[in-house]
């Protein structure tokens, strides 16, 4: 019972860390946007069909908060400044780098 208790223990430890990590790197990216576009509610879709949560002006830069990655896209999920969250569908209209430590 022990074994099995410290094995349960071992695995959810493990893998809450290497979901912990992932979070971490993807927030260490900036999207910047190079077009007028528009972040949607869910990211599933991969094509721009969900319902629209607020819009992204050329210029403004983001801090990532998630990524996802689907069959052909690259989903980002973005903080406006007035609190809402979004995800936008990687394209032409996005440039996306590292935020950089000082």
């Amino acid at each position: 019972m022990k074994i099995l208790l410290s094995s349960i223990i071992i695995v959810f430890i493990l893998t809450y860390g290497v979901v912990w990590f992932d979070t971490q790197q993807d927030r260490e990216n900036i999207l910047r946007v190079k077009k007028d576009s528009i972040a949607f509610e869910d990211w599933k879709c991969g094509y721009l069909c969900n319902t629209p949560i607020f819009k992204v002006y050329d210029g403004e830069k983001y801090n990532v908060l998630r990524i996802r990655y689907g069959k052909g896209f690259m989903a980002f999920k973005i903080k406006s400044k007035n609190g809402l969250t979004g995800w936008t569908i990687l394209d032409g209209q996005y440039e996306i780098t590292k935020l950089e430590h000082n």
